[in-house]
C-alpha cells in the first residue's frame, strides 16, 4: 500500500517514513514513532501516561487507567514498509510480556492496542484475525489494531491536529510550499441581503442595540457558503475541521458571555468576542482556508442556530423567533397571507371563512389537496426567500404542527424540497 494517502487541500500528506528522517535511522525512528503514538493516544483519550524503562517498561508504551486496576495499553512497533510474517513473533512476544508484567505488578489489561505505521500483508492479516480472536478469548481482553489507515484517520481528527502538525507537517516538505489560497469574500446581492433581514442572528444584534448590520450580513453569508460547501462535499476531514472551528468559536463566546454577565457588562460582549475571534483566527484549522470575515461569520451562524446571542435573554429571543418566511404562508385560493401564529390566522378582518376549516384544510395530506395551494410569502410577492436562496427549488409549501421550546403545538410552514408534479 502507498505510504501516503490523499488528504484534504491545505493538509500535508502523512508519511510515516518521516520518522526515519527525524530519528536518523531505524533505532531513532522506533523511538520517534513511539513518542508520536503516546501523544496521539493522549490527544484522543483522557488520562494517558507513559512508563519510563527502569529497567523495563512493563510492556507498555502508553497506558490509560490505574496501574492498581484495569488499564488500556498502547504498544507501538515500527514495522516498515509492510508488516509481514517476520514480525508475527514480535507481536506475540509484546502481548506476552505485557500480560506477564500485569500479573507481576497487580494490574490487569482490559484493552491492548497494537500501533504500526504500515499495513499487514495478506497472510499476516489472516494470522492476525485468528490470533487476535484466540487471545481475546484466552485472556478476556479486547485487542485492537491501529495500522497506517487507522493512524491517519485519527491524526486527521480535530483532537490530533497538534500531533499531526508537530510530527508530520514540519518534515513533510523539503522546500517551502506555496501559501494556500484563502477563500474569496463575496458581496451580498441586494435580494439576499434583504432576505437575511428576518434572520435570527440579525434579530439578536438588533436586540443588543446594533443599528448598522450590512457587514454582519456579509460575514454570515460568506461563512454560510463555506459551511454548505463542506456539507455538500462530505469530506470527513473538512467536516471535522469545521466542527472543530465551531467548537472553538462557541467556547470563546461562552467564556466572554459568562464574564460579561458576571461583570454586568453585557453591552461589551460583541466587541470582546470579536477581539477574541481576531486573535484566535490564525489558530483555526488551515484546511478551511478562512479569511477573518469567515471566522466572524461562523459566530453569526452559531447565533442563527440558537447556540449563542448578544443579550442576557438571548435564549428567550431564540425560542420566540420565527423567520418571516416561516410563520406565514400565501393561500392562493383565498388570495391572502395566513398568519400561522394567530388563532384566527389573521382572517378576522372580514374574511367570510372559518379559521378552523382553513386549518383543517392546511393539515390535509398533500395528496388530498392542490399541491400549489400554499406559496411562500416572498415568492407570492415576486421575491426570493432565504430557503430558496439556500437551494430549495420549490416556492410551494406545506403546513405541519411543530412543538416549540415551551411544549406548545403551533402551525409551521415549510418548503417542498423540489417541485411537486
Amino acid at each position: 500500500m502507498p505510504d501516503s494517502i490523499a488528504v484534504p487541500v491545505g493538509v500535508q500528506p502523512i508519511s510515516f517514513s518521516v520518522h526515519m528522517v527525524r530519528g536518523g535511522g531505524t533505532g531513532g525512528a522506533r523511538d520517534d514513532f513511539e513518542s508520536m503514538v503516546a501523544q496521539l493516544a493522549a490527544a484522543t483519550t483522557p488520562g494517558v501516561r507513559s512508563v519510563a524503562p527502569n529497567p523495563g517498561d512493563w510492556g507498555i508504551d502508553a497506558f490509560a487507567g490505574n496501574l492498581g486496576g484495569a488499564i488500556t495499553v498502547w504498544q507501538s512497533k515500527y514495522f516498515m514498509p509492510a508488516t509481514t510474517k517476520d514480525h508475527q513473533q514480535q507481536i506475540r512476544k509484546s502481548l506476552t510480556n505485557a500480560l506477564k508484567a500485569a500479573a507481576d505488578n497487580d494490574h490487569t489489561i482490559a484493552s491492548w492496542i497494537l500501533c504500526i505505521p504500515s499495513s499487514m500483508d495478506g497472510p499476516t492479516t489472516a494470522w492476525w484475525d485468528k490470533w487476535k480472536k484466540a487471545k481475546e478469548n484466552e485472556h478476556n481482553l479486547v485487542i485492537q489494531l491501529w495500522d497506517e489507515t487507522a493512524l491517519r484517520k485519527k491524526l486527521l481528527s480535530p483532537e490530533a491536529d497538534d500531533v499531526r502538525r508537530g510530527f508530520y507537517e514540519t518534515y513533510a516538505q523539503t522546500a517551502p510550499s506555496p501559501v494556500e489560497q484563502l477563500r474569496l469574500v463575496l458581496e451580498v446581492e441586494d435580494d439576499k441581503a434583504a432576505a437575511l433581514g428576518s434572520a435570527l442572528f440579525i434579530r439578536q444584534m438588533t436586540e443588543a442595540g446594533h443599528e448598522e448590520l450590512d457587514s454582519a450580513k456579509r460575514q454570515f453569508f460568506n461563512a454560510d457558503l463555506v459551511a454548505r460547501e463542506i456539507a455538500h462535499k462530505g469530506v470527513a476531514a473538512e467536516v471535522a475541521a469545521l466542527s472543530s472551528a465551531d467548537a472553538t468559536l462557541h467556547g470563546l463566546w461562552e467564556m466572554q458571555f459568562n464574564e460579561c454577565a458576571a461583570e454586568n457588562t453585557i453591552t461589551s460582549l460583541h466587541s470582546r468576542v470579536w477581539r477574541d475571534v481576531r486573535n484566535e483566527h490564525d489558530k483555526l484549522p488551515k484546511s478551511l482556508r478562512l479569511e477573518l470575515v469567515h471566522s466572524w461569520g461562523l459566530v453569526h451562524r452559531l447565533v442563527d442556530n440558537r447556540k449563542a446571542g448578544w443579550v442576557k435573554h438571548w435564549r428567550q429571543i431564540a425560542a420566540e423567533h420565527t423567520d418571516g418566511y416561516c410563520n406565514g404562508v400565501w393561500h392562493s385560493g383565498l388570495g391572502t397571507v395566513l398568519e400561522l401564529d394567530k388563532d384566527d390566522l389573521g382572517l378576522a378582518g372580514g374574511e367570510v371563512v372559518c379559521a378552523q376549516d382553513v386549518v383543517a384544510e392546511l393539515l390535509l395530506p398533500v395528496s388530498d389537496r392542490d399541491r400549489e395551494l400554499l406559496v411562500c410569502v416572498q415568492s407570492s410577492k415576486g421575491q426570493r426567500c432565504r430557503a430558496e436562496l439556500s437551494g430549495v427549488k420549490s416556492p410551494f409549501m406545506y403546513v405541519r404542527k411543530h412543538r416549540g421550546p415551551d411544549g406548545a403545538l403551533r402551525l409551521r410552514a415549510a418548503h417542498f424540497r423540489r417541485f411537486m408534479r
